[in-house]
């Protein structure tokens, strides 16, 4: 996910807030009144920016936030076949249950299923752009099995490589 994407989680006291934003914004939507709705989008951008801004200086004050954050663009940039996530810990200069546990704070999901997915996308874009055999892409994915990579291909897009691979190239 882009970095200027990146969603921002409203604490709890903010909650409140944010479910009366959103009824604001569709009671305006309900009585077709362009100017409220102009109104509640204008207000609730606002709301949204001071809690972004407040999540950034949050995260700027947490240097492991700022580490992982960085080894994050590293690996959206040029995703790694092979990672040691104890040693990618170690780097960020945390424990390796400390570091997964800001990782999914940050990320979303755990460090291994990011992994998973920055390969299996890359593996999407090679069948897409190359005439690679599918083993041949299972191997610069970093997949050491051809089932492996298959079935967690599979699980991924719906599709086994082959058939992603035809489906896509049978589309005009």
């Amino acid at each position: 996910m882009p970095s200027h994407c990146k969603p921002v989680q409203i604490p709890p006291v903010c909650a409140e807030d944010a479910v009366l934003r959103h009824k604001q914004i569709l009671a305006a939507i309900a009585n077709h009144d362009p100017v409220s709705i102009d109104q509640a989008k204008t207000e609730t951008e606002q709301w949204l920016l001071l809690l972004r801004a407040g999540a950034e200086r949050a995260d700027s004050e947490n240097p492991a936030a700022v580490r992982i954050a960085r080894l994050l663009k590293e690996w959206e940039a040029k995703p790694p076949v092979a990672v040691d996530l104890h040693a990618a810990a170690h780097l960020c200069g945390m424990s390796y249950p400390h570091w997964r546990a800001e990782f999914v704070k940050i990320a979303g999901i755990p460090p291994y299923r990011h992994l998973l997915t920055l390969r299996l996308q890359r593996a999407g874009r090679l069948l897409l752009e190359t005439p690679l055999p599918v083993k041949e892409v299972s191997f610069l994915c970093g997949f050491r099995n051809i089932e492996t990579f298959q079935r967690a291909f599979r699980d991924y897009s719906g599709l086994t490589p082959g058939n992603y691979r035809r489906q896509a190239s049978a589309t005009p």
